[in-house]
């Protein structure tokens, strides 16, 4: 079991399309054409993707601290949802969610899950859950294991986790969330600026609201 403190920052996938290759490996296919002002809510809510570092205060038998880089992206193939977990107005979203490792000269995906819920009713707020409760089939809520019938990245050599849980204990936004990732990943900040500046943006100061970090503890278990 790996145990630690997560912040994750969500990005609109309108302004910013969701990668599709990471470190040389295809996760996703390309987006499809997207029209922003015919979404419903939900539509939108599952079209955002996020980034992320997970830092490691527990590791199994390992005494050394480690450092991931997180990238979630919409599933590429959803689980079958139960009747019963689908709302008027919102239903579960579900992300692929990879955990990356790098040094001076490398970076590769280390484990993956599939399908990973994203409860809805919480807001911004992300909490995440795999297997997923809400799928139909063995092991999940719904009688269900909470995966897709068939892995979306079967090609891809990875060492797939049994379980996932992020809960969100504290949410910023806006020029705060700026703050925040200026000081831990100046990098994001260019995605932002991006959205910022992104002809789907209504406008600047709307878009710099639409910055949000959740931190929260999370757990990972390997099979």
């Amino acid at each position: 079991m790996i145990s630690g403190f997560a912040h994750l920052w969500l990005i609109d996938c309108a302004s910013v399309p969701a990668p599709t290759v990471l470190h040389g490996q295809t996760i996703g296919p390309p987006p499809p054409p997207r029209k922003p002002e015919k979404e419903s809510e939900a539509e939108a809510e599952a079209a955002r993707w996020f980034q992320g570092h997970l830092l490691t205060t527990s590791a199994g038998n390992q005494q050394q601290k480690q450092q991931y880089s997180v990238l979630g992206v919409p599933s590429m193939q959803k689980p079958e949802i139960h009747s019963c977990m689908i709302g008027e107005h919102s239903k579960p979203a579900f992300y692929d969610i990879y955990f990356c490792q790098s040094d001076k000269e490398t970076a590769s995906i280390a484990f993956s899950a599939l399908g990973v819920e994203r409860h809805c009713g919480s807001g911004d707020a992300m909490e995440l859950e795999f297997p997923a409760p809400s799928a139909v089939g063995e092991g999940g809520g719904g009688g269900g294991g909470g995966q897709p019938s068939v892995s979306a990245s079967a090609s891809l050599s990875l060492s797939s986790l049994e379980r996932l849980r992020f809960s969100t204990t504290r949410m910023i936004a806006g020029e705060r969330a700026r703050t925040h990732l200026e000081k831990y990943a100046p990098a994001a900040l260019l995605l932002y600026n991006h959205q910022r500046s992104s002809p789907s943006s209504a406008d600047s100061s709307a878009a710099s609201d639409n910055a949000i970090v959740c931190l929260g503890a999370m757990m990972l278990v390997n099979r």
